[in-house]
């Protein structure tokens, strides 16, 4: 019980890394490109 749930926290943390990381770089391909 206790392992599934750090399981499921480190996936959330890891998704909210993973699309911050993605924004970032979005933000800079816009900012490149104009």
């Amino acid at each position: 019980m206790i392992e599934n749930l750090e399981i499921e926290e480190f996936t959330t943390i890891t998704k909210a890394f993973v699309i911050d990381i993605i924004f970032e770089f979005y933000l800079c391909i816009i900012v490149t490109n104009s």
